[in-house]
């Protein structure tokens, strides 16, 4: 292979690998609108679960808590599911791409080299191919996913006990509050009530 064939060569790879790392620019954007248009539409329902179940003249009374937990827990799963296929994906796309990236610049120095032009690469070039082999940077992203998923799924949690809490604590409240000056007291599912005799 004469240096001119060589050149060309090493001209085509890196173009290949210069459409594959747009390619896989445009898949991070698509997973991360994603991810983002299906953490606020789970918001949204959340929300609209929250108020339904908040409102004070609402139908829903303690013994029917279980509908709207059921509900709040089936979204929750699901979009805690499909969210989390999404950041894996997203992670290894991004890994991906850094691996991509460091052999685009590969090529591109042995294309430089090729023509013979023997410049000294920039910082930026050696700064972001150290960051590539760097295990650190991989470590940090799953670190990021995990502290994601465990917002996420602390958000979840409190909403479905919101479901609950909301409409039980809030009758408890009521015949604390009543009229008769009574004290209500509970241990697990049995209650008494005290009122003061005068």
């Amino acid at each position: 292979m004469n240096q001119n064939e060589r050149i060309e060569q090493l001209e085509r790879n890196r173009q290949e690998m210069q459409t594959i790392i747009e390619k896989q620019d445009d898949r991070i954007q698509k997973l991360q609108s994603t991810a983002f248009q299906l953490a606020n539409f789970y918001f949204i329902f959340q929300g609209v679960i929250f108020t339904v179940v908040s409102n004070a003249s609402s139908s829903v009374k303690c013994q029917d808590w279980w509908f709207p937990f059921i509900l709040s827990f089936v979204a929750s799963a699901l979009n805690l599911c499909a969210l989390l296929v999404i950041g894996i994906k997203y992670k290894r796309s991004l890994d991906q791409q850094e691996i991509n990236w460091q052999h685009y610049q590969e090529y591109e120095q042995r294309l430089e080299q090729a023509r013979g032009q023997e410049e000294v690469i920039n910082n930026n070039v050696n700064n972001r191919i150290q960051l590539i082999g760097d295990p650190f940077t991989k470590k940090q992203r799953s670190a990021y996913l995990f502290v994601c998923m465990s917002l996420f799924v602390g958000f979840s949690s409190l909403t479905l006990l919101g479901c609950w809490w909301i409409r039980c604590r809030e009758s408890d409240l009521k015949m604390l509050s009543g009229d008769d000056k009574c004290v209500k007291l509970c241990d697990a599912e049995k209650c008494i009530r005290i009122c003061p005799e005068y």
